[in-house]
């Protein structure tokens, strides 16, 4: 009889353990998409994108032996402080989520898309080659177009300008561009693609190193 209690103590310990194991590890699952993504958007954040940076970066160079085209793309709304300005911030909100919304329905499963903060995002794709990744671009900024958003009875127009940067990219002494540094050039021509008049997409294919050296073109 004794024994027979003290098997049931046992069981019912085992039990609760294993309970509370279970708990703490759905909490712990909770907390990480908690950490992991935007609370706006719905997307992964930036915090995302840099745990996950390595992947990516090795994910590129895989697929620049098979000889697939990697890139990575820097997409800033268009005159985005104007709507918060003329509509509201809480038109500014819908017009993120439905930017994002839009940008997701344009890429794959496969690629990643994060809010990189503020109004801009970041997009990881590949594609068979280059002109495939151009129709990619051409497409997602295509889907802006014809359908402005629609928000408390104002159509609000909504573009993107896009900067992007193929991986991996090399210098002249053929080493490899960082990933930080792709993102760096990607910046680049984001704000290139901005200064020549927004809803435009301007990408970095090759580097052409001449009279300027590795420090002096990332600056």
């Amino acid at each position: 009889g004794l024994l027979g209690v003290f098997l049931l103590a046992s069981m019912q310990v085992i039990w609760f353990s294993r309970r509370k194991n279970q708990l703490l590890l759905r909490e712990n699952e909770h907390l990480d998409r908690e950490r992991y993504l935007d609370a706006l958007t719905g997307l992964h954040n930036r915090r995302y994108l840099m745990d996950r940076k390595q992947d990516m970066w090795l994910h590129a160079i895989n697929e620049h032996q098979r000889g697939r085209c990697s890139a990575v793309m820097i997409i800033d709304a268009d005159f985005f402080k104007k709507v918060n300005d003329t509509y509201g911030h809480a038109a500014g909100d819908a017009a993120l989520i439905e930017i994002a919304t839009r940008l997701k329905r344009n890429i794959r499963e496969s690629d990643l898309l994060v809010r990189w903060g503020g109004e801009e995002f970041v997009v990881f794709t590949d594609a068979p080659n280059q002109e495939g990744l151009i129709n990619q671009i051409s497409r997602l900024m295509q889907d802006f177009k014809p359908y402005p958003l629609i928000f408390d009875g104002h159509a609000i127009t909504l573009s993107v300008s896009v900067g992007y940067a193929l991986m991996p990219l090399q210098w002249s002494d053929h080493s490899k561009v960082s990933l930080d540094e792709t993102l760096i050039l990607a910046d680049s021509a984001l704000y290139l693609a901005k200064a020549r008049g927004r809803n435009r997409a301007i990408g970095i294919h090759l580097l052409q190193q001449q009279t300027l050296d590795k420090q002096q073109i990332l600056h």
